[in-house]
Protein backbone atom coordinates (compact mmCIF):
# COMPACT_ATOMS: atom_id res chain seq x y z
CA UNK A 1 0.00 0.00 0.00
CA UNK A 2 2.66 2.02 0.89
CA UNK A 3 4.21 1.60 -2.83
CA UNK A 4 1.01 2.26 -4.06
CA UNK A 5 0.79 5.89 -2.15
CA UNK A 6 4.14 6.84 -2.86
CA UNK A 7 3.72 6.32 -6.25
CA UNK A 8 0.39 8.10 -6.22
CA UNK A 9 2.23 11.30 -4.98
CA UNK A 10 5.07 11.15 -7.54
CA UNK A 11 2.20 10.68 -9.80
CA UNK A 12 0.55 14.25 -8.55
CA UNK A 13 3.69 15.74 -8.43
CA UNK A 14 4.67 15.55 -12.19
CA UNK A 15 1.04 16.25 -12.80
CA UNK A 16 1.85 19.84 -11.14
CA UNK A 17 5.50 20.31 -12.11
CA UNK A 18 3.98 19.70 -16.30
CA UNK A 19 0.69 22.24 -15.11
CA UNK A 20 3.10 25.00 -13.98
CA UNK A 21 5.42 24.80 -17.04
CA UNK A 22 2.21 25.24 -19.01
CA UNK A 23 1.13 28.34 -16.93
CA UNK A 24 4.39 30.02 -16.78
CA UNK A 25 4.48 29.47 -20.65
CA UNK A 26 0.86 31.17 -21.17
CA UNK A 27 2.13 34.39 -19.02
CA UNK A 28 4.29 36.42 -21.25
CA UNK A 29 6.00 37.86 -17.69
CA UNK A 30 7.74 34.70 -17.55
CA UNK A 31 7.91 33.70 -20.95
CA UNK A 32 11.85 33.99 -21.47
CA UNK A 33 12.83 36.33 -24.37
CA UNK A 34 13.42 34.88 -27.68
CA UNK A 35 17.43 34.44 -28.53
CA UNK A 36 18.18 37.61 -30.69
CA UNK A 37 18.22 36.32 -34.20
CA UNK A 38 21.63 35.95 -35.98
CA UNK A 39 22.76 38.20 -38.53
CA UNK A 40 22.29 36.49 -42.37
CA UNK A 41 25.92 35.55 -43.23
CA UNK A 42 26.29 37.05 -46.91
CA UNK A 43 26.63 34.45 -49.20
CA UNK A 44 30.27 33.53 -50.11
CA UNK A 45 31.02 35.64 -53.59
CA UNK A 46 32.68 33.86 -56.22
CA UNK A 47 36.11 34.36 -56.94
CA UNK A 48 36.53 36.12 -60.44
CA UNK A 49 38.57 34.54 -62.95
CA UNK A 50 42.29 36.46 -63.17
CA UNK A 51 43.28 37.41 -66.92
CA UNK A 52 46.90 37.50 -68.27
CA UNK A 53 48.97 37.68 -70.93
CA UNK A 54 51.84 35.52 -71.49
CA UNK A 55 54.93 36.24 -73.95
CA UNK A 56 58.02 34.16 -75.04
CA UNK A 57 60.61 36.08 -75.94
CA UNK A 58 64.25 35.35 -76.37
CA UNK A 59 67.82 37.21 -75.98
CA UNK A 60 70.66 37.45 -77.87
CA UNK A 61 73.92 39.21 -78.42
CA UNK A 62 74.77 37.92 -81.58
CA UNK A 63 72.92 38.52 -84.99
CA UNK A 64 68.90 38.01 -85.78
CA UNK A 65 69.11 34.44 -86.89
CA UNK A 66 67.76 34.37 -90.46
CA UNK A 67 65.54 31.29 -90.19
CA UNK A 68 63.68 33.01 -87.34
CA UNK A 69 60.94 34.26 -89.14
CA UNK A 70 58.91 34.40 -85.60
CA UNK A 71 61.30 36.51 -84.13
CA UNK A 72 59.50 40.26 -83.97
CA UNK A 73 60.72 43.39 -82.27
CA UNK A 74 59.42 44.01 -78.99
CA UNK A 75 56.53 46.37 -78.35
CA UNK A 76 57.52 50.00 -76.98
CA UNK A 77 55.86 49.02 -73.92
CA UNK A 78 57.61 46.10 -73.09
CA UNK A 79 61.01 47.55 -74.25
CA UNK A 80 60.73 50.49 -71.77
CA UNK A 81 59.90 47.87 -68.87
CA UNK A 82 62.34 45.56 -70.08
CA UNK A 83 65.37 48.04 -70.71
CA UNK A 84 65.00 48.97 -66.55
CA UNK A 85 66.21 45.22 -66.35
CA UNK A 86 70.29 45.02 -66.51
CA UNK A 87 70.15 42.11 -68.87
CA UNK A 88 73.04 40.59 -70.46
CA UNK A 89 72.02 40.26 -74.03
CA UNK A 90 71.68 43.50 -75.91
CA UNK A 91 68.66 42.22 -78.08
CA UNK A 92 65.45 40.56 -77.04
CA UNK A 93 63.19 39.83 -79.15
CA UNK A 94 59.21 38.39 -78.79
CA UNK A 95 58.93 34.88 -80.42
CA UNK A 96 55.10 34.57 -81.48
CA UNK A 97 51.99 36.12 -80.37
CA UNK A 98 51.32 37.30 -76.61
CA UNK A 99 48.74 34.52 -75.45
CA UNK A 100 45.77 35.60 -73.52
CA UNK A 101 44.43 33.25 -70.49
CA UNK A 102 42.21 33.62 -67.57
CA UNK A 103 42.25 30.97 -64.53
CA UNK A 104 40.50 30.60 -61.19
CA UNK A 105 41.72 29.85 -57.68
CA UNK A 106 41.62 26.36 -57.12
CA UNK A 107 41.29 24.99 -60.83
CA UNK A 108 43.05 22.68 -62.69
CA UNK A 109 46.81 23.86 -64.09
CA UNK A 110 45.66 25.62 -67.39
CA UNK A 111 48.28 24.87 -70.39
CA UNK A 112 49.46 27.68 -72.21
CA UNK A 113 51.81 26.31 -75.64
CA UNK A 114 53.84 29.63 -76.40
CA UNK A 115 56.01 27.91 -79.08
CA UNK A 116 56.82 24.75 -80.83
CA UNK A 117 59.39 24.04 -78.06
CA UNK A 118 57.57 26.21 -75.32
CA UNK A 119 55.09 25.27 -73.08
CA UNK A 120 53.96 26.49 -69.50
CA UNK A 121 51.25 25.50 -66.94
CA UNK A 122 49.44 27.34 -64.53
CA UNK A 123 47.68 27.53 -61.40
CA UNK A 124 46.38 29.70 -59.23
CA UNK A 125 46.38 27.47 -55.47
CA UNK A 126 48.05 29.48 -53.08
CA UNK A 127 49.22 31.81 -55.10
CA UNK A 128 50.46 31.78 -59.32
CA UNK A 129 52.31 28.25 -59.90
CA UNK A 130 54.02 28.56 -63.05
CA UNK A 131 55.51 25.28 -64.50
CA UNK A 132 57.54 25.89 -67.40
CA UNK A 133 58.12 23.12 -69.79
CA UNK A 134 61.20 22.94 -72.83
CA UNK A 135 60.59 20.77 -75.73
CA UNK A 136 57.88 18.63 -73.56
CA UNK A 137 60.38 18.54 -70.06
CA UNK A 138 59.60 20.46 -67.09
CA UNK A 139 62.55 23.24 -66.63
CA UNK A 140 61.46 24.57 -64.03
CA UNK A 141 58.81 25.75 -61.50
CA UNK A 142 58.36 29.48 -59.87
CA UNK A 143 55.22 30.30 -57.03
CA UNK A 144 54.33 33.68 -56.79
CA UNK A 145 52.79 35.35 -53.90
CA UNK A 146 49.01 36.66 -55.25
CA UNK A 147 47.91 39.16 -56.42
CA UNK A 148 50.47 39.60 -58.87
CA UNK A 149 50.83 43.31 -59.95
CA UNK A 150 53.84 43.46 -61.39
CA UNK A 151 55.03 41.27 -64.92
CA UNK A 152 56.35 37.50 -63.28
CA UNK A 153 59.90 37.25 -65.70
CA UNK A 154 61.25 34.09 -66.01
CA UNK A 155 64.07 32.68 -68.10
CA UNK A 156 66.80 30.52 -68.17
CA UNK A 157 69.72 29.70 -71.00
CA UNK A 158 69.08 28.61 -74.16
CA UNK A 159 72.18 27.32 -76.97
CA UNK A 160 75.14 29.26 -77.19
CA UNK A 161 75.18 33.01 -75.62
CA UNK A 162 70.85 32.98 -75.80
CA UNK A 163 68.38 32.85 -73.22
CA UNK A 164 65.08 32.70 -73.17
CA UNK A 165 62.25 34.62 -71.13
CA UNK A 166 58.65 34.59 -70.40
CA UNK A 167 56.54 36.89 -68.90
CA UNK A 168 53.51 36.06 -67.53
CA UNK A 169 51.52 39.81 -67.03
CA UNK A 170 48.21 40.46 -65.99
CA UNK A 171 45.66 42.64 -67.66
Amino acid sequence: MQILFRSAVVGLALALCGLFRAAIADDPAQTPAPAPAKPAQAAPQPVPEMKFNALLLWGTNGEKPPEAGDLKELDPACKAKLEKVPFKWKDIYQVGEPHAFSIKPGAAAKHIRLSDKCEIAVEHKDGLNVEFFGEGKSVQKVKHAMPLTEWLVVGGNDKGMNAWFVVVKPE
